[in-house]
């Protein structure tokens, strides 16, 4: 037969033999007599056998009737392991408690069945029905260390033998076990215990209280929890049931992935640690759970942010007491609440420009960045709900800009957005800062400020309602100075025309002048204009006599006295758009030769947005004609005489006349030469005055004797009208020398010009000229008569394209009448050139 050693001494603690027969060295707990079901004990010998029984007395090796009894096979329990059915016999070796424990054999193991408890002799014994032999399946020897490294000595379980219970089948009501010790290892310390796992066995039980701190944590922060786990022996025979734990595991609230586990029995050693998560509780320092225990691990996990919610952490246990190494269980759960955080949402709005001028419309491009600054934002993104702006008219929302326009979740961005959802979920992100823009056309505006308000709704995923942020963007619109305009026109001459400036003849004046006031601001169709002075100084620097247009002016009342139209909203501002015209008169004197009066007139103003005035002035000028003013013929043949006799320096001065000889030297026989050859008199036509005729000009001769003789109306000849003409042509030359002004006939048709330049060709082809002539000189020619048709009707003309020369009898009443008043009066009508010197 072949030996077969099942060697449990060293590594090994378990073999099972071919016909099924297990045999485990595990520790089973307190085995101590009377600790569990003891029916046979043999004597402490090196070699020692027996048998259990009721009967006396006890048979070979057997001792202590109390513990050896007969064995009932309807108490014996099945112990299920891996689906196979077993009887369960322990032994307890009772080898010393020291480190050089020696080892133990267990040489034969047979069961037996009968009907009779009470049989004492071994050859009885072995006539009954055989059920079981070790030896069956050969020559087994089981070896076993109650030593050094292996279960202690007296008072431990040191081996379990599971025999599967089909080799009972049959078997008669008691159950008799054989057992033989010694070779090659000798008994040599107390007593050897066979107990059974009997029918009134009371499987064990185990418990765990799991906890956690601290029970809730804010959504969104990281933190750490330490959880708790008291484990408890519950067996109903926990005294005699200590529990050896196989397994404590956490499933670090991620069931189903066992990766991250948490192995509370990490690093636990039977006999040598309890680990690094075990706390407290193993009183006694047997590795195993008593009844009266409560062992205390723990662990400490960092959970990262979470969403609202729970986090459930579930632990299980396993352990088996000494009569099984069948694992019973229990788990328990520990919940930590994660703690909703209200969402918060935050808006910056910035515009661009942040200032505009008043009056001018522009463009305004609005920037809007979105974040969420909730405190568990990383956990929260928010969904937008509403973005709107309220286009600066708070309560109007007719006008709002909706900045979602478009906005369409998990599909379009919408109109208005420009950058921020960088992992495209549509949701903004406690790292995200979404950024829409919109471009505002702004009205013309005044002064002050534009502040548009926006306001953005959103919610997180943890609710419905929104939370909701706002901000604003002020425009500045800068205030634009004001301008204002005035234009100061007068009519001096009473013609209906005014004029900024106007020529009157020397003497008293009733000039009416017109003042038309303008805003000219740049922005100022919304900068009217409130008027607070307009004086004109009445052309004199003392203020006595200042004119004050806004007499009477009573803002929403009266315009006043002065006032004449232009307010045409009737507001009592000045609108852009508006002329005002006010109006006054002003009575003054003006001596010849230039004199003048200029009126000044000063307004002031201010518009809407300040009481800083703005001004403006302007002026208007009424001036005599220059020159002293015409005299009649009769003056210059008289007292005039003296101005133009060639003797310069005598009796040349005189009130409101010219101050010096009027007749110079000119060439009187057209050879082009000044000189002694000359006679003295007139060159009448030599506008430029160097006493030549020059090309262009029309001149016509006349002595100083000849002179003086026509212009006396004493002497002229009454029947030839040269001398009229020639009377008029010489007191205008006179007057025109004098400094009196007669005009420009390349560009006036009334001037006195005009008609001086007709006279002299008219006196040209009647004094032995024609036409085409440019000098002749007084005293050739035929004498013309009052019935002439040269002095009612006219000459030939010049030129094929100048027309007929003016009849000499028109042209002697326009002199006439210039140098009597120092006006023509062509076509009824009053042209006024000169000063009338009286």
């Amino acid at each position: 037969m072949t030996d077969i050693v099942i060697d449990l001494s060293g590594g090994t603690t378990s073999a099972t033999l071919t016909d099924g027969t297990i045999f485990t060295a595990a520790p089973q707990g307190d085995a101590g007599t009377g600790n569990y079901d003891t029916f046979l004990v043999l004597g402490a010998q090196d070699t020692e056998s027996g048998f259990n029984t009721d009967g006396s007395p006890l048979p070979l090796d057997d001792k202590q009737q109390e513990h050896t009894n007969a064995l009932l096979l309807s108490s014996m329990q099945v112990v299920t392991v891996g689906g196979h059915d077993y009887y369960v016999f322990k032994l307890d070796a009772n080898e010393p408690n020291s480190a050089t424990g020696s080892l133990l054999s267990l040489d034969s193991l047979k069961i037996y069945s009968a009907t009779d408890p009470n049989i004492t002799d071994l050859s009885v014994l072995q006539s009954q029905p055989p059920l079981y032999d070790m030896d069956g399946n050969g020559n087994v020897t089981v070896q076993l260390n109650a030593g050094k490294d292996a279960p202690a000595g007296s008072g431990q379980g040191d081996l379990f033998v599971y025999i599967p219970t089909s080799f009972f089948t049959g078997a008669d009501n008691y159950i008799y076990l054989y057992s033989a010790f010694g070779t090659p290892s000798g008994s040599d310390g107390g007593f050897e215990e066979w107990g059974v796992i009997t029918g009134d066995n009371q499987a064990p039980t185990i418990a765990i209280e799991k906890t956690a701190d601290p029970t809730s944590i804010n959504e969104g922060v990281a933190t750490q929890i330490t959880y708790t786990y008291a484990v408890t022996n519950t067996s109903l025979a926990g005294p005699a049931d200590p529990l050896t734990l196989t397994s404590l595991v956490d499933d670090n609230a991620t069931p189903g992935n066992p990766g991250d586990d948490i192995d509370l029995l990490n690093g636990f050693v039977t006999g040598s640690t309890h680990g690094t998560h075990y706390v407290s509780g193993d009183t006694d320092g047997d590795y195993r759970v008593d009844s009266d225990e409560i062992w205390t691990f723990n662990a400490t996990v960092s959970i990262d942010a979470h969403n609202a919610g729970s986090i459930v952490n579930t632990v299980v246990v396993h352990g088996h007491d000494d009569d099984s190494l069948t694992d019973v269980t229990a788990t328990d759960t520990a919940t930590v609440t994660v703690k909703d955080v209200a969402p918060s949402i935050a808006i910056e709005k910035t515009a661009d420009p942040i200032s505009i001028n008043e009056g001018s419309a522009a463009d305004v491009t609005y920037t809007y960045e979105v974040t969420n600054t909730s405190a568990a934002g990383a956990v929260d993104p928010l969904t937008l709900t509403a973005l709107v702006d309220d286009n600066a008219t708070p309560g109007d929302t007719s006008d709002d800009i909706d900045l979602l326009d478009g906005f369409v979740q998990g599909s379009e961005y919408g109109t208005y957005y420009e950058s921020g959802d960088t992992d495209g979920d549509f949701l903004v992100d406690s790292d995200e800062k979404w950024v829409f823009k919109a471009t505002v056309g702004i009205a013309a505006h005044n002064a002050g400020s534009i502040v548009n308000t926006v306001v953005v709704h959103g919610h997180d995923d943890d609710s419905l309602t929104d939370v909701t942020a706002t901000d604003t963007a002020i425009v500045t619109v800068k205030d634009v100075a004001p301008s204002i305009a005035i234009d100061k026109t007068v009519d001096a001459n009473h013609d209906g025309i005014f004029n900024s400036s106007e020529t009157v003849q020397s003497g008293a004046q009733n000039a009416t002048y017109h003042y038309a006031i303008t805003n000219t601001s740049p922005a100022g169709a919304l900068d009217p204009l409130t008027l607070t002075s307009l004086v004109d100084d009445n052309g004199t620097a003392n203020t006595g006599d200042d004119i004050d247009l806004l007499n009477g002016f009573v803002a929403n009342s009266s315009h006043g006295t002065h006032y004449v139209s232009g307010d045409t909203n009737g507001d009592y501002l000045v609108d852009t758009g508006e002329t005002w015209l006010f109006t006054a008169t002003s009575a003054f004197n003006l001596l010849p030769n230039a004199d003048f009066r200029t009126n000044t007139v000063e307004v002031a103003a201010h518009d809407d947005d300040s009481l800083n005035e703005v001004t403006a002035q302007d002026t208007a000028t009424v001036s005599s004609f220059a020159g002293p003013g015409v005299r009649t013929p009769g003056f210059w043949s008289n007292l005039g005489k003296s101005f133009w006799d060639g003797i310069d320096g005598v009796g040349k001065t005189g009130p409101n006349f010219a101050d010096h000889e009027l007749r110079y030297q000119v060439d009187s026989n057209n050879d082009g030469n000044k000189n002694g050859s000359d006679k003295s008199g007139l060159l009448i036509g030599d506008y430029d005055k160097n006493g030549l005729t020059g090309a262009g000009e029309d001149t016509f001769f006349i002595s100083y004797a000849d002179a003086l003789k026509v212009i006396d109306a004493s002497s002229k000849d009454l029947q030839d009208t040269r001398f009229v003409l020639a009377r008029d042509a010489v007191a205008t030359w006179l007057n025109f020398l004098a400094g009196n002004p007669i005009g420009d006939a390349s560009n006036d048709p009334n001037s006195p010009q005009k008609y001086l330049d007709q006279a002299i060709d008219w006196l040209q082809v009647t004094n032995g000229g024609n036409s085409s002539s440019h000098f002749e000189d007084w005293g050739s020619g035929s004498a013309v008569k009052a019935s002439s048709a040269a002095w009612n009707v006219g000459l030939d003309a010049e030129s094929i394209t100048n027309g007929s020369e003016l009849a000499g009898n028109l042209i002697h009443q326009e002199l006439d009448f210039y140098n009597n008043t120092g006006m023509t009066f062509e076509g009824a009508i009053l042209h006024i050139y000169a000063n009338d010197g009286g």
